[in-house]
Formats: structure tokens, sequence, C-alpha cells
């Protein structure tokens, strides 16, 4: 099954997820319509997306105020979890790096309080979809 939503994670940068079966460019600019995503982000995002057929996902994050990307490539309910955390870690390391939050051991709340919030959001939708 897959599907495209936005994932808002106020107050900070919002994104888009997208979940795959398998990369597909014609399904994902679909997908990322439907969802929303404006031509110019699309573009933005477009050539990362091709550069990552053979990933299990991957993380596009451009400069401020352009939303970010997490596309995952499977149908496994497991595999899609999975990516996805790991694919937040790399988005919380380098979107808190983006916005100036220094990699110190009093900033580790700040960046454990946002990964729960974006992968709450993404959890919160999967549970819908999958159960």
């Amino acid at each position: 099954m897959s599907y495209a939503l936005v994932l808002n994670p106020d107050p900070w940068q919002w994104g888009y997820l997208a979940v795959q079966d398998a990369h597909n460019p014609d399904e994902f600019a679909g997908l990322m319509r439907q969802a929303g995503m404006r031509e110019e982000y699309l573009t933005e995002h477009w050539s990362v997306y091709l550069e990552r057929a053979l990933y299990g996902g991957f993380l596009s994050l451009r400069p401020h105020p352009h939303p970010w990307l997490i596309c995952i490539f499977a149908n496994d309910r497991d595999r899609i979890v999975r990516v996805m955390a790991h694919e937040v870690v790399h988005l919380i390391e380098r979107l808190t790096m983006r916005e100036g939050v220094p990699l110190a051991l009093e900033s580790e709340e700040v960046r454990a309080t946002l990964a729960g919030r974006v992968f709450g959001l993404f959890f919160d939708d999967f549970l819908k979809r999958f159960f």
C-alpha cells in the first residue's frame, strides 16, 4: 500500500512522508501531488528520489523554508517502522544542525522531543492504516 502525507512537528519545519511498496517515480509524483506538495518542492526532491532507487528509504532536506521528505520503500509493516525510525534520526540530526541547535548534552532533550513528535505523527497514521 503506497501513500503520502504531511507531517507537521510544530514549531519545527514541516515535511512529507511517502511510503511506497517499491521505487516507482510515476507513482511517487502522483502521491506527492495528492498530498499537496507544490511542483517546486517536487522538483527539488526529484533528483534525490531518482538517485535512491536501490535504498530502503531516504531523507531529503532542502534549505529553509522548503519542506523535508522522508521516503520509504517497503510493504512489510515492521520494515516500514524500522526504516522510518532510522530516517527520523537522520532528520533530527540534520534539521537541528540546520537550525543552529548545537550538538551538546543539554540539547539532547530538544532532539528527543522532536524525534518523538515526528515519529508519533507517523505512527498515529500508521496504526490507522495497518491495524
